[in-house]
C-alpha cells in the first residue's frame, strides 16, 4: 500500500471514521455485545486500537491515519489468520500470504539466519521474524505500524489479556464458558455453505459435537484415518451415539504417489514454516471437498489452552502451571520443542550464519518470546497459555490450518474471541488437566463419556486406578510388539525416506551456502537405513529447500 499515493484509498472497501480521521479495512465480524457502539471505525477515532476488542472470530484489519501518514496492520488476539508486512522504498506491503510478498518484484529475498535456527531446533521462529528476512508476521494481539514520514516500523501489543482469576468459582467459569461455546458453534454453523466437524478420538472436536447435540445443531462428522484405525472406530461409535453422519476419509496410495508435491504446495502456503505432517491438513482439504462436497469445515481446537499438562506441542505439570516458576517452566517447554529435533546433527550440516544461529540464536529468542508474556498473570500456566495463542498456534497451528484452508474454509470455534477472552478469566486449575472438557462433556452429552479417546480401551469416566492399570498394560503390549496399530503419523514416516533422498540430494540443494554437502548425504543415508530418529530435522530441511526454489 503506497501511502505517498494518498488516491489509493478512496475505494469503495475502505470504511472512513466519523471524524474522517481513519480509513479502515475490516475482513471479518463484530460480536455486537450489549452496549458496544456500533462501527469499529467510529470506536477507533475515541479509543484507539481498543476498538478491536468487539471484533469476533477470524479477523485481518488494516487502518489508514492520512493526517499523520501512518498505516496500521492488527491482527486480533487469537491469531486465527497470519498476517504479514514489509518496507518497500514507497511504503508497506502486506499480505495474508508471505509468499506473494516474496514474488513482488520489489523485495529482495534472502534467508534470515537466526529464524533458520529457531525453526529447525523447534519447529517455531519465535517473535516476529519469519524464515524471510525482512518480512514480518504480526503477533496475534498486536499492530504493526508503518509511518510514512521517515519510512519506519514499530509494532505495539494492543489486546489486554485476562490474569485467570477474574472468574473465581468453577461452576461459574464453566457456565460461561459453555455458553460462550455453544453461541460460537451457532455463528458457525448459521453458514449456509456445506460443512461437516472434524472428529477425532480426541477431547476437543468430541466437546464441539456434545455440545452441537445439546443446542439442536444437526452436525455431520467427517473422520480421516488409516482403515481399521481405532480413530475410525470410536469415532464411528460416537456418531452412532448422537445419530450423525459419518464420513470416512481414508490416507491411501494417491497421497503416497507424490509426497514431494504435497510438501513443495506447503512450503509454499506456510513460506517454509510447515512441519511435514501438514501434508495431511492439505490432502484432507482436496479429500473433504472431492468425496464429499465439503466447503467449509469446523474443527475443534483447545490445545494448551484448555489443558496444560496433555498437550499438542508442550505441557507442564499441574503443580508446575499454578507455581511462579517461570525458569523451571521454560526450561520444560524449550526442552520439550526440542526433544525430536536432532540438534547434533542439525549443527553437522549447517555452516555459515545459520550453524552461528542454531548455537545461539535460539535459547535468546525463545526466552524474549516467553517473557513479554510472563507479566499478564500470576500463574505460570497462564504465561503458557498466552505463549501458546500467540507464538505456537499463532503460528505452527495457524500454518497447519492454511494448508486445509487451500482446498476448503476451516472454523475454529474454541478460538473465537469471546471464547477464547472467557477462557482466559478461568481459575489456572481447571486448565491444568481435561477437567474442563470432561464437565462440558458432562453437561452436554454424558454418553459420549462412555467412549474411550485413546487406544487404552476404558471409559472417560474410569477412575484414576482404572486409568494406571490401562496404561501399564498398554506399555507391556507395546514393548511385546502387540499394541502396533496404524495410524497416519507413522504411515507417513514409513514413506518420507524417498522424499528427503529426492529433495535433499539434489545438486540445489546440496550446493546451498548454508548447507555441508557430505554431512547431509551422510543423514540421507542413515535415514533410509531406518533412523526414524532424524525425520523430523530431515522433513524440516526438506520444507525449507523447496521454499527456497520457489523465490525468485
Amino acid at each position: 500500500m503506497a501511502l505517498l499515493q494518498p488516491e489509493a484509498f478512496t475505494a469503495p472497501s475502505w470504511t472512513q471514521s466519523s471524524r474522517q480521521q481513519a480509513f479502515m479495512i475490516l475482513a471479518g465480524r463484530e460480536s455486537g455485545r450489549p452496549g458496544a457502539k456500533s462501527g469499529v471505525a467510529a470506536r477507533f477515532d475515541s479509543i484507539g486500537f481498543e476498538a478491536f476488542s468487539n471484533a469476533a472470530g477470524p479477523f485481518v484489519s488494516v487502518v489508514f491515519e492520512p493526517q499523520a501518514q501512518r498505516l496500521h496492520l492488527i491482527r486480533p488476539m487469537a491469531g486465527q489468520r497470519a498476517l504479514f508486512g514489509a518496507p518497500l522504498e514507497d511504503g508497506l506491503i502486506f499480505s495474508t500470504d508471505a509468499f506473494w510478498i516474496t514474488s513482488h518484484p520489489d523485495f529482495d529475498f534472502s534467508l534470515d539466519a537466526g529464524a533458520v535456527g529457531d525453526y529447525l531446533s523447534t519447529g517455531v521462529i519465535w517473535g516476529e521474524r519469519t524464515l524471510s528476512k525482512g518480512i514480518r508476521r504480526i503477533l496475534p494481539g498486536s499492530t504493526l505500524t508503518f509511518n510514512a514520514e521517515d519510512r519506519s516500523l514499530s509494532t505495539e501489543d494492543w489486546a489486554h489479556y485476562p490474569a485467570g482469576t477474574e472468574i473465581a468459582k468453577p461452576d461459574d467459569a464453566i457456565d460461561a464458558l459453555d455458553e460462550v461455546l455453544g453461541q460460537a458453534m451457532q455463528r458457525t454453523h448459521s453458514n449456509p455453505a456445506p460443512q461437516a466437524l472434524c472428529l477425532s478420538a480426541g477431547l476437543d472436536s468430541r466437546t464441539l459435537l456434545a455440545i452441537a447435540a445439546h443446542q439442536g445443531i444437526e452436525m455431520d462428522c467427517v473422520t480421516s484415518g488409516v482403515e481399521g484405525s481405532s480413530e475410525l472406530r470410536l469415532t464411528e461409535r460416537m456418531c452412532d451415539a448422537l445419530q450423525a453422519r459419518h464420513m470416512k476419509c481414508f490416507f491411501g496410495s494417491a497421497f503416497a504417489s507424490d509426497l514431494e508435491r504435497y510438501a513443495s504446495e506447503i512450503a509454499r502456503v506456510t513460506q517454509g514454516e510447515a512441519d511435514f505432517m501438514n501434508m495431511m491438513m492439505l490432502f484432507q482439504g482436496i479429500e473433504f471437498r472431492s468425496q464429499f462436497g465439503l466447503n467449509s469445515a469446523i474443527r475443534g481446537h483447545g490445545g494448551e489452552l484448555m489443558k496444560l499438562n496433555d498437550a499438542y506441542g508442550f505441557s507442564v505439570r499441574p503443580e508446575t502451571a499454578d507455581s511462579q516458576d517461570h525458569e523451571s517452566a521454560k526450561t520444560a517447554i524449550l526442552g520439550q520443542l526440542r526433544g525430536s529435533a536432532a540438534l547434533n546433527e542439525a549443527r553437522s550440516i549447517l555452516k555459515g550464519d545459520c550453524l552461528e544461529a542454531l548455537k545461539t540464536h535460539n535459547k535468546p529468542s525463545f526466552d524474549a518470546a516467553y517473557d513479554r508474556l510472563a507479566g499478564h498473570s500470576a500463574h505460570v500456566g497462564q504465561a503458557i497459555s498466552l505463549l501458546f495463542l500467540t507464538q505456537y498456534n499463532g503460528r505452527h497451528t495457524v500454518n497447519a490450518v492454511r494448508c486445509m484452508m487451500q482446498k476448503i474454509d476451516v472454523s475454529q470455534p474454541m478460538l473465537d474471541e469471546d471464547v477464547i477472552s472467557v477462557l482466559l478469566q478461568m481459575p489456572i486449575a481447571l486448565r491444568s488437566d481435561t477437567h474442563l472438557q470432561r464437565e462440558l462433556l458432562r453437561r452436554n452429552q454424558p454418553a459420549l463419556l462412555k467412549i474411550p479417546n485413546s487406544a487404552l480401551g476404558i471409559s472417560l469416566e474410569a477412575s484414576a486406578w482404572t486409568t494406571r492399570a490401562a496404561r501399564l498394560v498398554h506399555r507391556i503390549k507395546t514393548r511385546l510388539g502387540l499394541a502396533r496399530e496404524e495410524i497416519p503419523e507413522q504411515w507417513l514416516r514409513a514413506r518420507m525416506g524417498q522424499t528427503f533422498q529426492s529433495v535433499l540430494l539434489d545438486d540445489r540443494a546440496l550446493s546451498r551456502p548454508h548447507i555441508e554437502a557430505e554431512a547431509l548425504r551422510a543423514l540421507v543415508d542413515r535415514s533410509l537405513a531406518g533412523d526414524i530418529g532424524l525425520n523430523t530435522l530431515l522433513g524440516r530441511l526438506t520444507i525449507l529447500e523447496l521454499m527456497l526454489r520457489q523465490q525468485p
